[in-house]
């Protein structure tokens, strides 16, 4: 088989891939819980504040931590549990949530906008379930980011979900976790603005409590390509009498 043979059918192949039914679920990081309690899943008294305010970019600060994946996989969801320090005003002053993925571990000068992804998503378009948990000030934010079509690479990513906030009346956070789940290696940052006590880039020794849910690479069926493949073969020949051989 020659080699243009060949890679026209790889092309065909990645082309059905494409095509095919859509694969699993899949878990890439969990570090919420089984069930988001704080018995099970969260610490009581251990939160990250994680703020984001557009009228001073001085005080941007957020919590970020990582996953590895060994295969390609599709994002889909990302969920944190997040904590609101004002219980009258609650989550009522987000006026959107920032997703971002890094390619290496962010560090305070680069913790506003990730190189793999960078999306806000009005708080209209966010999921929370609150109360969540035994606190009235907490709540689970989930995002679909299905729509986005991201194919993550085998490797190590940063995840952080910023608030969006233009108040200093609240400030919000990002739960940690005490629940040993994926990957459960107490390595979360808190990245950012150093006027924050104890801020600019400094080991948690903890977890933060973010979820990412993804769906495999969808393989090829044998079908698509068994058809792909003979009419490549069979175009090839036509090209070849029409040669003159």
């Amino acid at each position: 088989m020659s080699m243009r043979l060949s890679c026209s059918i790889a092309c065909v192949w990645l082309a059905c891939a494409a095509l095919a039914p859509a694969s699993d679920a899949l878990l890439l990081m969990d570090q919420i819980g089984p069930d988001g309690s704080f018995q099970q899943g969260l610490s009581n008294n251990s939160t990250q504040i994680s703020n984001f305010y557009a009228s001073a970019p001085q005080y941007d600060i957020a919590v970020a931590d990582d996953f590895t994946l060994s295969e390609p996989a599709i994002l889909s969801t990302v969920e944190a549990a997040l904590f609101a320090s004002n219980a009258s005003v609650g989550f009522g002053q987000i006026t959107a949530l920032r997703v971002n993925l890094f390619s290496t571990q962010p560090s305070a000068l680069n913790v506003l906008v990730g190189d793999v992804l960078s999306h806000d998503i009005p708080i209209s378009q966010v999921s929370l379930t609150s109360p969540w948990t035994t606190s009235t000030l907490t709540a689970l934010a989930s995002v679909d980011l299905s729509a986005s079509d991201l194919l993550l690479s085998p490797g190590t990513y940063w995840l952080s979900v910023v608030a969006l906030n233009n108040s200093f009346s609240t400030d919000f956070g990002v739960l940690m976790s005490s629940f040993a789940g994926t990957p459960g290696d107490d390595d979360a940052r808190q990245v950012g603005s150093g006027l924050w006590g104890g801020g600019g880039d400094r080991a948690l020794n903890a977890d933060a409590a973010f979820r990412v849910n993804g769906a495999a690479v969808p393989e090829p069926s044998t079908a698509l390509l068994f058809g792909a493949g003979m009419v490549l073969l069979a175009r090839r020949r036509v090209r070849w009498h029409q040669a003159g051989h």
